[in-house]
């Protein structure tokens, strides 16, 4: 996925729990600075649910009104620290989340994908062959290092409680 926003992260999440493996790419160094709250409504909240973050979505947001047709309730939540939840989840449950590293192009077929992505230390080229058993993702080759190594983001420091 190209995008460490809540959109690519919610799609680390949902595949890797579905058993596929994924890499998001991130150009930005870390996970912006977005302190504005967030309406996450019931329906998304029972998604969550089924993935195990409805219980971190609620200790880090608050709750609103219960609707009585879902048996969640919509909470508001800080949009940087729902993305940190989303990412912390998606790395357990197997997905790659690299920051600093911007998509420079990519190519899709019936059988694979090959990007090509940028990264401080160069450009790498980078496949997704579900076929093969070489695991996931494949270099092909590089510009720049030896090696392409995922570049996790800083973790923010933890909020006192309220």
């Amino acid at each position: 996925m190209a995008g460490g926003g809540l959109t690519g992260l919610s799609a680390a999440v949902f595949l890797a729990w579905h058993g596929v493996q994924s890499v998001v790419v991130e150009r930005h160094a870390d996970l912006p600075r977005r302190p504005a709250s967030r309406a996450v409504n019931p329906r998304t909240m029972e998604v969550l649910r089924q993935v195990g973050l409805e219980h971190a979505v609620m200790r880090h947001g608050d709750a609103r009104t219960k609707n009585p047709m879902s048996p969640c309730t919509a909470v508001s939540i800080a949009q940087d620290r729902f993305e940190g939840i989303l990412r912390d989840r998606a790395e357990a449950l197997g997905a790659m989340v690299c920051f600093g590293t911007e998509l420079r192009s990519f190519d899709a077929s019936a059988d694979s994908v090959t990007a090509t992505v940028v990264d401080d230390d160069g450009e790498y080229t980078v496949e997704a062959d579900g076929s093969d058993d070489l695991g996931f993702p494949v270099l092909l080759g590089r510009r720049g290092r030896p090696r392409w190594q995922c570049r996790a983001a800083a973790r923010p420091a933890p909020r006192t409680a309220r």
